[in-house]
């Protein structure tokens, strides 16, 4: 078969892109729904992982997004992190028991719990004052 129509030649290109329709558009709203607001990072916040640090992209009360990541854990997967952030004024470092909740372009987004009261009463007490 020989491709010689440009319409056909132009919805290759594109990936044979569809427009969303309504359940489509519902479902992406879905999916981009937050529980807590992300905080963009600075260039000196990140997540260790393994001895390996990877830049934190942004952060919530619940939820990291790190990376890129060479080879990205899977989806579920737990992972025990060191978190280094900019919380206020002030360098926060906290452990954290983490999991993967999503995976795309080699990003990593992962719910976390703080391991230490007085950090999580920290950031708490951050993401409260800016709502």
């Amino acid at each position: 078969m020989t491709a010689t129509s440009p319409d056909f030649i132009q919805i290759i290109a594109q990936g044979a892109k569809r427009p969303a329709g309504p359940g489509v558009a519902a479902a992406a709203a879905r999916d981009d729904r937050r529980a807590a607001p992300r905080v963009a990072t600075t260039a000196n916040d990140y997540v260790t992982f393994n001895d390996i640090r990877f830049p934190l992209r942004n952060w919530s009360a619940s939820g990291l997004l790190f990376g890129p990541m060479g080879t990205p854990p899977a989806i579920g997967q737990k992972l025990a992190l060191k978190v280094t952030v900019t919380c206020g004024q002030d360098r926060l470092r906290f452990d954290a028991a983490c999991e993967v909740v999503r995976v795309a372009n080699n990003l990593v987004a992962a719910k976390y719990d703080c391991q230490s009261p007085d950090a999580a009463a920290r950031i708490r007490a951050y993401f409260d004052a800016h709502p």
